[in-house]
Order: structure tokens, then C-alpha cells, then sequence
């Protein structure tokens, strides 16, 4: 199966029997794999630009995202997160940078949590030098509500907390 000149699959339809189809059952074979080949074709354009625009607004946005898969390894980390935690936002973070940095700003513990119990945490404060973070943490699942992720998303809050110790 082809769809713009990239291969996408195989379909083999074979027997013990010589020539057991006939013409019309091959051109059927050929006609169904044809428009399978262009289903599945306009299908992974779809999800691609799908992922495609959800990586552009998760790279946009200026509150800090961190997705770690169901091994506790990174899988998703953008700009705001990386400059939130004091990482160069063009640095390479790994899955062991970000526990490490977890860990220092007491982090860690509700990360683990919300792997554990799979309840969502929302606008915890972490301080990290001189910022205070506001941190919200929920498991993500998928459609069988087995557990993939957790998400991790954080705002600078330190001048809304200035602010309220002014008042």
C-alpha cells in the first residue's frame, strides 16, 4: 500500500490452491487496498498536523509544561518550563534533570503522589532561587483510563505574592 510515494503496509492474500481467485476477485483485492492505502494516508496527514498545532501551542505558551510518560521518563518539556526551572531554554533537559530540579524544590514528593493515587494536585508553591512557582500536577490517561503521564504545569507567581504580602 502506497500513499505519495511512501510505503505504508502490505496486504498478502495468498493460497495452496493454483489459481484460486479469479480476475474479478483480484481486481476487487486491488481496488479495496488502493483505497485503503489512501485512507490510512490522509489519516496520518491528519494526525500529524493535529500533532503539529498541538505542539506549536504547547511550545507558545508561556506557563511551563512537562509531560512525563507511564515510565517516569520526560516526553514533552517547552521553552517557559525550561526557563521556570533555570535551564536554558535551548539546553537539552532529560528525564534526570527534571528530578533532580523536582527534588530540590520539593517538588518530587507531590509528583509521586499524583503517580500513586492518580488525583490531580492543583497550585502547589515551590520556590526556586528567589520565584516562587505555582505548580498543578494531574495524571493523564488514556481512553481506557489506564495511566500514561502525568502533566506538570507552572507559573511564575512571585509578583502576585509580593503583592499580597505588600497589602
Amino acid at each position: 500500500m502506497i500513499f505519495k510515494n511512501q510505503v505504508l503496509g502490505i496486504i498478502n492474500v495468498c493460497s495452496v490452491q493454483k489459481h484460486a481467485f479469479n480476475q474479478d476477485e483480484v481486481t476487487f483485492l486491488y481496488t479495496m487496498a488502493n483505497q485503503l492505502s489512501s485512507t490510512l494516508g490522509r489519516l496520518k496527514l491528519i494526525v500529524a498536523s493535529e500533532k503539529s498545532k498541538i505542539s506549536t501551542m504547547i511550545e507558545s505558551m508561556s506557563d511551563g509544561i512537562i509531560m512525563t510518560d507511564d515510565n517516569n521518563q520526560l516526553s514533552v518539556i517547552n521553552p517557559a518550563a525550561k526557563r521556570l526551572l533555570g535551564f536554558g531554554e535551548q539546553s537539552n533537559v532529560t528525564s534526570h534533570d527534571i528530578h533532580e530540579r523536582f527534588h530540590q524544590i520539593n517538588l518530587y514528593p507531590i509528583f509521586t503522589e499524583v503517580y500513586s493515587t492518580l488525583k490531580s494536585i492543583f497550585n502547589r508553591d515551590v520556590s526556586i532561587g528567589d520565584r516562587t512557582l505555582s505548580a498543578s500536577l494531574a495524571p493523564v490517561s488514556d481512553l481506557n483510563k489506564k495511566l500514561v503521564g502525568v502533566v506538570t504545569v507552572m507559573r511564575d507567581i512571585t509578583e502576585m505574592k509580593r503583592a499580597d504580602r505588600i497589602k
